[in-house]
């Protein structure tokens, strides 16, 4: 029979004893120790060992604290590594799956799932990345990088998807309360003004450029491409050397590229930037100086 490792077993103050344990568990087989062996889909064996801890109804855990719980403190020279961004090389805990050529599944280095029947949201992996002290870095959550060494091969830096398994359609109304596949949220001192600076940014790194910066596929979208219900000053900002702001010639458009409301400015000397455009019933007034507008009539035909 297996043997089960457990707190008896080893000195808790011997990492030493601890990385034997696991090694003499690896060279035996599978192991659950104290537990109910969890899967989403399919309940594989282990090759090596698992670890289990909990079960359902009154055995389940109900003290606070991981399961498992790895701490690093370091304090490194640069001069270790070709740059000191390197995580590969200070990491507390890497995982590698490599796949052969002859493979037929694509490889994975780390799977995680979380499954939940309370009435709390059930995530999977949580990344903080916190910067502190005197730091001038940035705290970052998570890095992702999709890299393809060769020209037959393509490229994704992250896919996230909402996975809707049931009947029922999820609507937006206004919120993210009940369905998307990426939420971008900001947050800050308590009751204090908190600016982020931006949502989302997309930068070239050594000349490296994205041929679309953002797209929708043809069919991806039901009702609205872009909404913005954010009451900011200015919804969208163009700056930057373009040869069109907008160029919607290749759009089929079923009433016109333009639904606005109707504005009408106070006076010629209303408020206004050089360049706006806005209409009424009567008019189309354009802003051609600050605070200058001239309007022309319009005509039924």
């Amino acid at each position: 029979m297996a043997p089960v490792l457990s707190s008896r077993n080893y000195d808790p103050n011997s990492i030493d004893s601890i990385l034997k344990q696991l090694a003499d568990v690896a060279n035996v087989g599978p192991n659950v120790i104290n537990g109910t062996s969890q899967f989403l889909f399919n309940s594989y064996a282990p090759q090596n060992w698992e670890l289990a801890q909990g079960n359902f109804g009154s055995a389940a855990i109900t003290t606070a604290g991981p399961s498992v719980k790895i701490s690093r403190t370091e304090n490194l020279s640069a001069s270790l590594f070709a740059n000191p961004v390197d995580n590969e090389g200070n990491a507390t805990l890497a995982l590698y799956s490599v796949g052969m050529s002859t493979s037929g599944m694509q490889t994975c280095a780390l799977w995680a799932a979380s499954k939940g029947a309370m009435n709390f949201d059930t995530v999977a992996i949580t990344g903080l990345g916190m910067a502190f002290g005197t730091s001038t870095g940035k705290g970052t959550g998570a890095y992702l990088e999709g890299r393809r060494n060769t020209a037959t091969a393509g490229i994704v830096g992250t896919e996230i998807r909402a996975n809707n398994q049931t009947t029922t359609p999820i609507s937006f109304a206004g919120n993210f309360g009940f369905g998307g596949a990426l939420w971008l949220s900001s947050s800050g001192q308590s009751g204090a003004s908190s600016n982020n600076g931006f949502a989302c940014g997309i930068i070239a790194i050594a000349g490296s450029q994205f041929d679309v910066g953002v797209a929708a596929i043809s069919g991806s979208i039901k009702t609205t491409f872009l909404r913005d219900d954010s009451s900011a000053s200015v919804s969208y900002t163009i700056n930057g050397s373009h040869n069109y702001g907008l160029d919607m010639t290749g759009a089929t458009l079923g009433v016109a590229p333009i639904a606005a409301p109707l504005i009408t400015p106070a006076s010629s000397s209303a408020p206004g930037k050089a360049g706006a455009i806005v209409w009424d019933a009567g008019f189309i007034y354009v802003c051609t100086a600050t605070n200058t507008w001239k309007r022309a009539a319009l005509s039924t035909f």
